[in-house]
């Protein structure tokens, strides 16, 4: 079986990577750029390492992937965040490095992290998106009250997770957009959605031809106002299924991806937000319900196909108790809803950390928010990089 190296262990949903491949006889080795990654006290996790930040130290990172690779023998390469998909898209492993990656065509790939691209492409197959101005001077930040009715959204037009994201709802916050736009270089200011429902479709793709496919409704989100979901439920949904489909044909996609969508309240029309180019936060609800992806996905590198799967349960939910969970629980302490959101958590019977069959990880998610509470800067930084 494959030797399979999975990055960003301190993320539950790469623990849910290690559990899958675990479980289907591959070995699994865990990289992390912080101590008391969870995935690292799996019992799947066959060893681990601690590498530098690929947000801060892109190059070094680079560098210790490539020497852990050749010392450990790795079939297989598993970016599970945006920071190290980028640098992975970039970078030949041709010379001295035998492990493949998983990530999909180069060109399909940045499409797909562009969101200013992919939402054009979406627009010219039919795909409803929200009304968008690209920001890319003072000029155009100034054009955005004009252009658009506020409240309007403003994110960076390639961005992860909640970063650089800003509710624009009265024109003196014009000058938070200016910082924005010095940070990230260009941004995306978008008409605000109004919703109740968040939608998203994930699938596995085979050079050009959908293999698995699963959608969720997230239930519960933290932050509430938009962040990684903490609750989420299997449904389907043919129609939002279709369309992401529909984009993800065109794209000629290979490998995993999630299409995120919000049912505007005022029309029940799905509108299209982004792509997800790799793994996503609610993976472990999908495993639970049925579609591995992560051993199919390891199928396909290996054995060059997989198995076609495109039915699943449906109407289970799954719930990230720890850290999102309870910091969503802490957030709204006394507020109305409390104790129904609490409930909800506990209820939902999955949950993407806590394992009978593999009790360790909840002691390093412990361990990992006793540093959290020593550094509060690794909760931000695991916020906006999580979706």
């Amino acid at each position: 079986m494959a030797r399979v190296l999975v990055t960003f262990g301190k993320h539950p949903k790469t623990l849910a990577v290690a559990r899958s491949l675990g479980r289907s006889g591959r070995r699994v080795f865990i990289s992390d750029d912080t101590p008391f990654a969870l995935s690292t006290f799996s019992k799947y996790c066959s060893a681990s390492f601690r590498t530098a930040s690929p947000l801060n130290s892109p190059s070094l990172f680079l560098r210790q992937i490539e020497s852990i690779c050749k010392k450990h023998s790795i079939d297989l390469i598993v970016p599970m965040d945006d920071a190290e998909c980028d640098i992975l898209s970039r970078s030949d492993f041709s010379c001295g490095v035998d492990a493949s990656v998983t990530l999909p065509p180069l060109k399909s790939y940045w499409i797909a992290r562009d969101k200013h691209k992919t939402l054009q492409l979406a627009g010219s197959l039919g795909i409803s998106v929200p009304k968008t101005l690209l920001v890319t001077d003072e000029e155009s930040v100034s054009s955005i009250p004009g252009n658009l009715a506020l409240p309007a959204v403003v994110k960076p037009r390639i961005g992860s997770g909640s970063r650089g994201f800003l509710i624009l709802d009265e024109e003196s916050k014009l000058p938070l957009v200016r910082d924005l736009l010095r940070t990230y270089g260009e941004l995306l200011a978008q008409e605000f959605i109004p919703s109740k429902k968040a939608i998203g479709a994930s699938f596995l793709y085979q050079r050009g031809r959908a293999r698995a496919v699963f959608v969720h409704e997230r239930i519960v989100q933290f932050p509430h106002s938009g962040g990684p979901s903490i609750l989420r439920e299997s449904i389907h949904d043919p129609l939002i299924a279709e369309s992401a489909m529909a984009l993800l044909d065109k794209l000629e996609w290979h490998g995993v991806a999630m299409v995120e969508f919000r049912i505007d309240s005022r029309t029940g029309t799905p509108i299209l937000m982004e792509i997800n180019p790799r793994f996503w936060g609610s993976l472990p609800l999908a495993i639970a319900s049925g579609v591995d992806f992560p051993s199919l996905l390891c199928d396909v590198y290996e054995k060059g196909g997989c198995a076609s799967v495109d039915s699943y349960k449906v109407g289970l939910r799954c719930a990230n108790l720890l850290p999102f969970g309870l910091a969503a629980l802490v957030s709204c302490f006394g507020r109305r809803g409390t104790v129904h959101t609490a409930y909800s958590l506990l209820a939902s019977g999955h949950f993407d950390v806590e394992s009978a069959e593999d009790p360790m990880p909840f002691l390093g998610a412990m361990l990992s928010m006793a540093r959290n509470f020593v550094d509060p800067s690794m909760v931000e930084a695991v916020l906006h990089r999580s979706v």
